[in-house]
């Protein structure tokens, strides 16, 4: 495998070999530092050579001057750690790396060091999801965006810090001066990336929804973000409408028996009266009559048993009139009552119906929404460095 890596090599690319690393990785620099020691000395060609007598007098005497010195070595962030190298990783296309600036308001969570040398890898992610649901006339997109930092050998979503991110935190040129961790992740491979992304995916079809109100009995549903106070005054005006409603129906129920009644107590009331005039005048003329009567059987203008056959009938006849005025009074005490029981059975109704919707106002319950995995998109899932 070594003997293949050597063969492979390109243009200024070097193979690096840690005793913490499965295996050699291979990396580009524009800077490398010889440790050959120099042009030959003619001493020491004599003795490379000393088995070719031939190809000594016709060697060209070299020799090094005085004044050469060997070449400087290019500044670096210091001694290499088994784990670091002084390029980057590469990674597949087309996933995008970045190098998080130390400004960003989010970064001192991360425990980024504005001067720090070492880049160590993670992940950003921004993610559109919707949230719906029919039956509480729900459609809610919201996007979500988080960091995942440190990176293991084992992507995990738990790891997410939730961040607002956006290009003013993320720049495309890398620090000076500071050499690449080397993480355990396979960074340079594209079944990370999207092992990684389908992770993401799973964990938020599992762990990801949002919260609304519902009213059972009134059967609506709060907006995504609308507050329980908000929605508790929403219910109680519909559950007043709902009584309104109630009411309005219950005064139909009610129209007709009260109007019967009405107009049943307005008839045996007028029958009392008439009653009563007749009465009171039946009264008056047995008076005048029995006035009269007497008077004629005194003067001898009439018969006493005849004027005592009259006085009877007027008397029967008034007492049948007070008979009538009597069962006409007790009607319409009768009819009163059945319309004060109307009145009493309207109000105990209409009472009911404002305890049920003051109650009902107040049915209220949480509903969680969650996801469907193909209402989750994960639209970016790129590599940034950060400084520790």
């Amino acid at each position: 495998m070594l003997d293949a890596l050597i063969s492979d090599l390109g243009k200024r690319q070097f193979i690096l070999h840690s005793t913490s690393a499965k295996e050699p990785r291979v990396f580009t620099t524009r800077w490398a530092m010889s440790y050959l020691a120099g042009p030959l000395s003619r001493e020491q060609v004599q003795t490379l050579t000393a088995d070719a007598p031939e190809r000594q007098a016709t060697a060209a005497p070299t020799g090094t001057p005085p004044d050469a010195q060997p070449p400087a070595a290019p500044e670096t962030a210091g001694t290499l750690a088994d784990d670091e190298s002084p390029v980057a990783p590469q990674v597949p296309d087309p996933t995008r790396v970045y190098y998080l600036d130390p400004a960003a308001p989010w970064a001192h969570d991360l425990g980024v060091d504005p001067n720090g040398t070492r880049l160590e890898a993670a992940l950003v992610a921004r993610v559109d999801m919707v949230f719906d649901d029919q039956y509480a006339d729900v459609n809610h997109t919201e996007e979500w965006e988080a960091v995942f930092y440190p990176l293991s050998d084992q992507f995990d979503p738990e790891t997410a810090k939730v961040v607002d991110y956006d290009e003013r935190d993320l720049s495309t040129t890398a620090p000076e001066g500071c050499n690449y961790a080397l993480p355990q992740a396979k960074i340079d491979t594209k079944s990370f990336y999207i092992s990684a992304s389908t992770a993401l995916r799973d964990w938020l079809y599992r762990n990801r929804q949002v919260q609304v109100f519902k009213n059972p009995t009134l059967n609506i549903y709060s907006r995504v973000g609308e507050s329980e106070e908000d929605f508790r005054a929403r219910s109680k005006a519909a559950a007043e409408e709902a009584a309104d409603e109630a009411i309005a129906k219950l005064k139909d129920k009610y129209k007709t028996k009260i109007r019967t009644v009405s107009d049943q107590l307005a008839s045996a009331e007028r029958r009392v009266r008439e009653l009563e005039a007749d009465v009171q005048g039946r009264r008056q003329s047995e008076l005048i009559s029995g006035a009269g009567d007497l008077l004629g059987s005194i003067l001898g203008g009439r018969s006493k048993s005849r004027a005592v056959g009259s006085a009877a009938s007027r008397r029967r006849m008034t007492r049948q009139s007070q008979e009538r005025l009597q069962t006409a009074s007790e009607k319409v005490a009768d009819k009163t009552d059945q319309l004060d029981a109307l009145e009493d059975d309207v109000e105990n109704d209409v009472n009911d119906i404002m305890e049920q919707w003051d109650s009902a106002a107040d049915d209220i319950e949480t509903v969680d929404i969650g996801l469907e995995k193909t209402d989750i998109n994960v639209g970016e899932l790129s590599l940034v460095w950060i400084r520790v």
